[in-house]
C-alpha cells in the first residue's frame, strides 16, 4: 500500500500558523494577591493567570481560597488578547479594592 498525503483545510492551516506566530511567543501572565488575615485565620489569596490556548484564544484562570485550605478555580475564555488583558486588569483592580495586596507578578505586566 502506498501512503497518500492527508488533505488539509486552509482554515486549520491558518489557525495553526496564527498560533505559531502570535500566541506561542507571548508568555503567560500570573498575579498572586493576598489579604492580610484577621486574628488567627489563614490568609486568603487570589491567583489570576492568563494563558494562550491552542486555537489562538486566551483563558483567564481565577483561583481563590484560603492558604492551606480549599480553593475554587474558574476559567473564562476570550477570543483576543486585548479582551483577556482587560478582564485580568479588572479582576486585579476589584481585588485590590477589597483589600488584597499584590504579592507576586510573572510574565508581561498588564498596564
Amino acid at each position: 500500500m502506498e501512503a497518500r498525503p492527508v488533505a488539509r483545510s486552509g482554515a486549520v492551516d491558518g489557525i495553526a500558523a496564527e498560533y505559531l506566530r502570535g500566541a506561542a511567543t507571548i508568555p503567560p501572565m500570573r498575579l498572586l494577591l493576598q489579604q492580610r488575615p484577621e486574628g488567627r485565620e489563614a490568609p486568603r489569596f487570589v491567583q489570576l493567570m492568563l494563558q494562550p490556548d491552542l486555537l489562538g484564544g486566551w483563558t483567564l484562570v481565577r483561583e481563590t481560597g484560603q492558604i492551606g485550605g480549599k480553593s475554587t478555580v474558574r476559567r473564562e475564555q476570550f477570543l483576543d488578547q486585548q479582551a483577556a488583558v482587560a478582564a485580568l486588569e479588572s479582576a486585579r483592580d476589584a481585588q485590590i479594592k477589597r483589600g488584597f495586596q499584590l504579592m507576586f507578578a510573572e510574565g508581561a505586566a498588564p498596564r
